[in-house]
């Protein structure tokens, strides 16, 4: 695949990719790995990616290939930020077209064909990033429920029964059951056993959450944040050690 359209000496910190599969391995799950290893590599910046596997050219099937937009904190040549990918992914550079963009909203939209209608639209669930409401900043559509859904999250009497809804910001949840299992441990109560009662049923709650989180995190084949890892690991830690019935 051609690397010519941005020269190697030129710097950015906004990439437009496409990645196609060697000929031995023209597979869905050789791009799956890819994706899985850029999701994670990329985790502290901003990136969104997909498999078109239904682009026809000329009335006949493209063969499967991945797409991706990554936003990194320093501009690097597109030379280095080439060689980062090669190394990433052993791909061999005529695998890769690197592009740098300033139309990342383009870009991104261009990840579904938003505005190519006469190429195959592919559902915005199929975007696969590390931050949703990026994403849907990018993409202007509603793939993720708007703050002031947030309000009725948290106010609601459990967090699990809205686990599996579409643009739920599963961070969030980490966030709200912690501060109340630390709020929760650190009040006078009249008794040890209230406390632990009251702390025993957030555990539960949170350890209800935390599966469907955790189940979230393999079907995107990406491991938590740090954030998301510590909360998860002191509650871990708390059930150990309170509550080893749960």
């Amino acid at each position: 695949m051609a690397n010519n359209e941005t020269p190697m000496n030129a710097k950015s910190n906004k990439w437009a990719i496409v990645i196609d599969p060697p000929k031995e391995k023209p597979t869905r799950e050789y791009l799956e790995g890819l994706m899985s290893t850029l999701l994670s590599y990329f985790k502290n910046d901003f990136i969104a990616t997909i498999i078109h596997d239904k682009d026809k050219e000329n009335g006949k099937p493209k063969t499967i290939h991945l797409h991706a937009f990554i936003e990194i904190g320093e501009k690097q040549t597109k030379r280095a930020f080439l060689d980062t990918l090669t190394e990433l992914l052993s791909c061999n550079e005529d695998q890769i077209s690197l592009r740098a963009t300033n139309s990342d909203f383009l870009i991104v939209q261009y990840l579904i064909h938003k505005n190519d209608k006469d190429k195959t639209q592919y559902p915005s669930n199929l975007v696969f990033t590390n931050n949703l409401t990026e994403l849907a900043k990018r993409l202007n559509t509603e793939y993720v429920k708007p703050k002031s859904d947030l309000d009725r999250l948290l106010e609601a009497n459990t967090l699990t029964e809205l686990a599996d809804k579409e643009g739920i910001d599963f961070a969030k949840k980490y966030m709200y059951l912690h501060e109340k299992i630390m709020q929760e441990s650190k009040r006078d109560y009249n008794s040890l056993s209230q406390q632990l009662e009251n702390c025993k049923q957030l555990v539960r709650e949170f350890d209800n959450a935390t599966r469907l989180i955790v189940e979230r995190y393999l079907d995107l084949k990406m491991l938590p944040n740090d954030e998301d890892m510590e909360r998860l690991i002191q509650v871990v830690k708390l059930k150990a050690i309170y509550f080893p019935d749960l």
